[in-house]
């Protein structure tokens, strides 16, 4: 016999429900058809109905529920929902849903409207594109600060801040801040760049400030250390990538006394002079400090000294080198293999028709050519050149003094990288179709806040086993087979709850939905 559902109506009336799960492939999700088949008396006996029940209740409303409950128990955890509360009061309920909708699909906002249809969410009432859009306009820079300063003050403990940037492309040239510039693949498009602060300990984000297209990445440190004095972030400590570093930087976040951790390139004398002293040193056993993937490291104590106003200043910091072998040896074989390629290719075309090759431009990099004889020879002073520093990496820090804790915290970095990627891949922000600037801010903060959501869903995946079964992605699909039925406005309850489902509640640590509490807060 199928299993006997209890629904509790608003007369007290306790009606014996079964259920049935169908799957729509149209609309890709579940449907549910329940049958009246009896009710308990009130002495507790039960009366089945043979045929055609007596007295039913038609459920009036199916709605997906398992997904924006679990986003919601994720948001009354961390604090931001009540933050949230406070800032937008009566609008919060369409702010909160927006994101979850964000969340949940990798579409544009637009179909928000259709998906609340289907998903149950804290708003109630449907919504319209155009409703949408003007409410975007309205999330102003006052509201976003306020958020901002809030959720430091929540979030912020001593603790070490990555920061990064990454290009948002743009289909709009209406945006003052969509400029030409070059992303991460060294494309040339209209783009607005994006920096944003992590905690490393929280491995949650913090903040994010916007840039014209065009603005280098070296450039847009200085401003992010005033927001931190306008955030009230005091105990910051910085993990930067090489392409921050200047020396200027270094020397404002010293005069500010930030502390930081910042990759230093080999462009820079300064990194290839303190490889240099450590050149013949540093390949030693006791110099291993990630035996796995055998990593050496060494650190220099020294001094950056500062002029300003004829006055000099000297401030400690310590440069760690570190030298990968399997680095060294990777880019070797990728070098060694594009250099004999093309000598072959060279001989071969001599080979076949005695002559030079057109294109002699593309050998002139790593071979003298004898035009005469029709022979090539490789430079050997050009390639070791070129790899001399290959396998190195150099990185100054102010308040790191050891090189295996600097290893180790800059590993942790990619916390950065990996919430860019879950943004951009999951949250309908790999290419801007916005054509009006506040509109434009309203969204990316919505998808900040949903970033932090699926970040902090990330952290717990990857702490408690559960991405070896599932993706984020994959975890709100299945706990969105839970679906809410509404028969009056007094009377619901949940479908029934899968053991698939209740072990990834249990491994979030989420309480589970249950009929009393199947409503959104």
């Amino acid at each position: 016999m199928a299993k006997l559902i209890e629904v509790k109506n608003g007369n007290g009336t306790t009606y014996l429900y079964t259920n049935k799960t169908t799957w729509d492939k149209e609309k890709k999700i579940y449907k549910y058809k329940r049958s009246c088949v009896g009710k308990i008396t009130k002495d507790g006996n039960r009366i089945m109905y043979d045929k055609k029940p007596l007295e039913a209740l038609p459920p009036k409303l199916s709605k997906a529920f398992g997904n924006t409950y679990l986003l919601n128990s994720v948001g009354e955890k961390i604090g931001i929902n009540n933050i949230l509360r406070n800032i937008f009061n009566d609008e919060y309920d369409v702010f909160i849903t927006l994101v979850y909708y964000i969340c949940c699909e990798d579409s544009s906002l637009s179909n928000a409207p259709k998906w609340l249809e289907l998903n149950d969410a804290v708003l109630k009432t449907n919504l319209s594109s155009q409703y949408i859009s003007n409410f975007l306009k309205t999330i102003g820079e006052e509201k976003r600060l306020e958020f901002f300063k809030e959720w430091v003050k929540h979030r912020l403990e001593n603790e070490y801040i990555a920061f990064d940037i990454t290009s948002i492309s743009s289909y709009s040239k209406l945006i003052d801040m969509v400029e030409l510039g070059y992303n991460r693949d060294k494309e040339k498009l209209l783009q607005i760049n994006m920096g944003m602060f992590f905690g490393e300990s929280s491995n949650l984000p913090i903040f994010y400030n916007q840039y014209p297209g065009s603005i280098k990445d070296v450039k847009t440190l200085k401003n992010m250390l005033t927001y931190c004095d306008v955030l009230g972030i005091k105990n910051i400590k910085f993990v930067i990538d090489k392409g921050f570093y200047s020396g200027q930087n270094i020397s404002d976040m010293l005069e500010a006394k930030k502390k930081f951790t910042i990759a230093i390139p080999f462009k820079s004398a300064v990194a290839q002079s303190r490889v240099e002293l450590v050149r013949d040193t540093i390949k030693k056993p006791s110099k291993i400090i990630a035996m796995n993937e055998l990593i050496y490291g060494e650190t220099i104590k020294d001094k950056w000294k500062i002029l300003k106003d004829d006055i000099s200043k000297e401030y400690t910091v310590h440069y760690h080198i570190m030298f990968d072998d399997d680095k060294r040896n990777d880019a070797e074989n990728r070098i060694m293999s594009n250099v004999m390629r093309k000598k072959k290719e060279f001989e071969e075309y001599v080979t076949k028709y005695n002559r030079l090759p057109k294109e002699l431009d593309k050998y002139s990099k790593y071979f003298t050519i004898n035009k005469r004889k029709l022979t090539i020879e490789i430079l050997d002073n050009v390639i070791e050149e070129e790899m001399k520093y290959e396998g190195y990496m150099v990185i100054i820090s102010n308040d790191l003094t050891n090189v295996k804790d600097v290893f180790n915290t800059y590993r942790r970095k990619d916390v950065v990288e990996k919430s860019f990627d879950n943004m951009k891949n999951d949250l309908d922000f790999r290419r801007l179709r916005i054509h009006n600037e506040n509109t434009l801010k309203g969204k990316m903060f919505i998808v900040f806040i949903a970033l932090i959501l699926k970040t902090y869903l990330y952290n717990m995946v990857i702490q408690r086993g559960i991405v070896k079964e599932y993706s984020i992605n994959e975890v709100l699909k299945e706990v969105q087979k839970i679906a809410r039925i509404e028969f009056d406005k007094d009377t619901s309850l949940l479908t029934e709850i899968s053991s698939e489902q209740r072990k990834i509640f249990r491994l979030l640590e989420i309480k589970e939905p249950n009929e009393k509490e199947c409503t959104l807060i």
